[in-house]
């Protein structure tokens, strides 16, 4: 094999485990595992964008409940479930000192979400009773 041709094929594989790949595809947030539910669910969450992160990371809202993120930093963020491509939920992006505002009535579960512009900013909703 020619050099050039090794050279591309070593890169394309160090880049093909990259990508946030978990069981069952793309998932935003890291150890799903790890990540365990606060004690108590909300009817309804707020979330605020500071600091390049979601405060607090992690909320627990019973079916039925809304989730509203205000953003607090001086550049845009997305709230986003998939990728801008292929999501299930994406907010567009919400501008500094605006809100969004999310109903979760659908069956118990847990959702990782992050912002598609900073991909570190990453949070979690457990939608559960209690």
């Amino acid at each position: 094999m020619r050099p050039l041709a090794i050279g591309c094929l070593v890169a394309g594989l160090a880049l093909s485990g990259c990508g946030g790949l978990k069981k069952g595809g793309l998932t935003p947030v890291g150890n799903e595992e790890g990540t365990q539910p606060p004690a108590e669910a909300q009817d309804n969450a707020r979330v605020e964008m500071v600091g390049i992160a979601f405060v607090p990371q992690t909320i627990r809202i019973r079916p039925g409940g809304n989730v509203t993120w205000t953003n607090k930093d001086k550049v845009p963020h997305t709230v986003t479930v998939g990728t801008e491509l292929y999501n299930t939920l994406n907010s567009g992006e919400i501008e500094p000192g605006k809100r969004y505002t999310r109903e979760f009535n659908g069956r118990p579960e847990k959702i990782g979400y992050r912002c598609t512009i900073h991909p570190n900013m990453q949070g979690t909703i457990f939608v559960k009773d209690d």
